[in-house]
């Protein structure tokens, strides 16, 4: 699996994840996006463009805005929601994980 992978798959699923309306199929998206996520710290920081981090930011907070969106929309279980409002901490948690990665590999200086 290449970077570019990593990045068509974040694409897939943030699609899949804003068009789906079955539960299932929605938190098994939300899961493996978050999946996708934690193996970007398995390639060389250099791998990924400035673009293509910021390509998975935009996903990402995409995501987070379809889950929040479907936590103030009735029928799934409280189960459920708790899951999805983790998988929101996890998606931040992961972001600033990136950020730190990126700064920490390719000696960029905090703003």
């Amino acid at each position: 699996m290449t970077h570019t992978d990593v990045i068509a798959g974040a694409t897939a699923l943030s699609d899949t994840i804003g068009t789906t309306t079955h539960r299932r199929t929605f938190q098994h998206a939300v899961n493996d996006f978050v999946g996708v996520l934690v193996s970007v710290l398995d390639y060389p920081a250099a791998e990924f463009s400035i673009d293509e981090i910021g390509l998975l930011r935009r996903l990402s907070e995409g995501v987070i805005e379809r889950i929040e969106l479907r936590l103030n929309t009735p029928g799934d279980s409280t189960n459920v929601q708790v899951v999805l409002v983790e998988a929101v901490y996890e998606i931040r948690r992961r972001l600033e994980l990136i950020d730190e990665w990126r700064r920490h590999f390719l000696g960029i200086p905090l703003a």
